[in-house]
């Protein structure tokens, strides 16, 4: 689910990213699909980030 919105609303933060597996155009419709793969990948690459931004020392 993408919810720039949301944090642009409540944060007032206007820059927001969203990432993650499918197709955009398919996304939070009944065809919605993303593979396996694709989905680790994905969720490899937001706990990387993660990791980065909060744990790591800068």
């Amino acid at each position: 689910m993408y919810d720039q919105k949301h944090v642009d609303r409540i944060g007032k933060l206007k820059n927001c990213v969203g990432y993650g597996p499918g197709t955009l155009g398919l996304a939070l419709k009944p065809d919605d699909d993303a593979g396996v793969i694709d989905t680790l990948v994905s969720v490899k690459a937001v706990a990387r980030s993660l990791v980065e931004l909060l744990v790591k020392p800068h």
